[in-house]
């Protein structure tokens, strides 16, 4: 069975060490190496020649990726949050780069696997997606331009509406602790977001591996949806990598040098 390189694995190495990034080998049931890359969706460009590199190295990729035509407000979600990511890297000067998932996206070689595709999306998909649509396009630019509307009598029922839904936004952590029950998007319909997609992700993350055998993974998410995915991998027979083998190359390189010195 093929395995990666300890120039790959250097690679990786080093994008574990960028800010809010991580990498988290695991083996497959059938023993195959599948590495996880949580990253940032902007990110700095230095950041982002590191990830191309991890990406470059691997013919196998599998990518979060909503599926906007099935989900609910899915086109209108997709819009705003590329809007706000082309924003910011507008107004960093050309500073900031763009997710690495895109990266996989344009490679002509080798095969970057979709892995949210399914044949039916669950309801709280739906339902946290409509609700971050809202937020994003209407509550939190209400919010920020409340002193200038704020004080038109004929908008107060708007306005109690949108104060409401934004304090509702800080039942999100209690939602968040909860999250293994099926009633935690109910108390904050945000958090199908990350719970949701993580099943949909460890689902397509499953379908990949047995679908193209024998290869080595590179799956590239978003930094908040590897502890759950991990987690639901463990339960479906994954298992994490030794650490003496994430750290062979390393320990090779050091004794040969040591070998050499000491000659």
């Amino acid at each position: 069975m093929a395995r990666v390189s300890a120039a790959t694995r250097d690679v990786l190495s080093a994008v574990s060490r960028l800010p809010l990034h991580a990498v988290v080998e695991l083996r497959s049931p059938d023993g195959r190496e599948v590495f996880l890359l949580g990253e940032t969706h902007v990110k700095t460009r230095r950041a982002a020649g590191i990830c191309r590199q991890a990406v470059q190295d691997f013919s196998l990729r599998g990518v979060e990726r909503l599926q906007r035509d099935q989900v609910f407000a899915g086109r209108l979600l997709g819009a705003l949050l590329g809007t706000t990511r082309g924003a910011l890297q507008l107004f960093s000067g050309g500073r900031l780069a763009g997710s690495t998932i895109e990266v996989a996206l344009d490679l002509p070689e080798g095969n970057t696997v979709e892995l949210e595709r399914s044949g039916r999306v669950p309801f709280g998909l739906h339902a946290g997606a409509a609700y971050l649509a809202v937020y994003m396009g209407l509550v939190l630019p209400a919010l920020l331009l409340l002193p200038w509307w704020g004080t038109i009598a004929s908008l107060r029922p708007l306005r109690v509406t949108v104060k409401l839904l934004g304090l509702h936004l800080y039942a999100l952590p209690i939602a968040y602790v909860f999250r293994e029950r099926p009633w935690a998007s109910a108390i904050q319909p945000l958090l199908a977001i990350l719970t949701v997609r993580d099943a949909l992700l460890a689902d397509g993350i499953r379908r990949m591996v047995a679908t193209h055998p024998a290869q080595p993974a590179l799956v590239i998410v978003g930094r908040a949806h590897v502890r759950g995915l991990v987690a639901r991998l463990l339960e479906h027979g994954f298992r994490r990598a030794d650490p003496g083998v994430q750290g062979s190359s390393a320990s090779k390189r050091g004794s040969g040098h040591r070998s050499r010195a000491a000659s």
